[in-house]
């Protein structure tokens, strides 16, 4: 039920981050566009990660102890009559393996909910948007529409410090007119994807 519970969180915090972006203001003379300083759903997602991490860390502890526990096992089968304090240290030794069979369970389950929450979220921000988006870099990402003419047809962004870069392709010089008009006189990235969408779709009907 937990899983569960954070698997929808997870959802609804993708679909919040990806409305932020969405409704950034444009900067027309630097063409960027503007987020939140501070934006809640990229925290709850970095919370999310750090939750991963601390499991992480805390499996690396138990199998240090595990380690340790072993190695006085080794030492202790070496004495006499000392089979009761074997005993306890075995039935610790058992504890601990469990402990850590259990946390890396959860770690990978996290790990696999993530990734495939993910691949979701991106099959379904193609499906609604016409558009999909790859991540090429630690903060660029690519996107390319479902209706492009060529295969090298994307647009390149770089998300830094808040700021959303569009950068220049081949491509992106070919849309200066349309850029001048809704990114430069309108300031909006959404109107500038939609009248590219539209577009491609009127020529694609031309076509056919």
């Amino acid at each position: 039920m937990d899983n569960e519970r954070l698997r929808r969180r997870k959802d609804e915090l993708e679909l919040e981050l990806e409305h932020r972006c969405l409704k950034g203001d444009f900067n027309a003379d630097k063409l960027k566009v503007v987020h939140m300083s501070v934006n809640p759903a990229a925290t709850a997602y970095e919370n999310h990660l750090q939750e991963v991490e601390k499991l992480q860390a805390e499996i690396e502890r138990l199998k240090r102890k595990i380690r340790k526990l072993e190695e006085d096992h080794d030492t202790m089968t070496m004495r006499l009559n000392e089979s009761n304090n074997i005993t306890m240290n075995m039935k610790e030794l058992n504890t601990l393996r469990s402990q850590v069979a259990s946390l890396e369970s959860k770690n990978q389950h996290l790990k696999d909910v993530s990734k495939s929450s993910h691949q979701e979220f991106r099959e379904v921000v193609y499906m609604l948007l016409g558009y999909r988006i790859d991540r090429t870099g630690n903060t660029n990402y690519r996107i390319s529409s479902m209706y492009a003419e060529n295969e090298g047809d994307y647009l390149n962004f770089r998300f830094n410090d808040g700021v959303l870069d569009m950068l220049e392709t081949e491509y992106s010089i070919s849309l200066q007119d349309m850029m001048r008009t809704h990114l430069g006189a309108q300031n909006s990235l959404p109107a500038f994807l939609s009248a590219l969408t539209l577009d491609l779709i009127s020529r694609t009907t031309v076509a056919v």
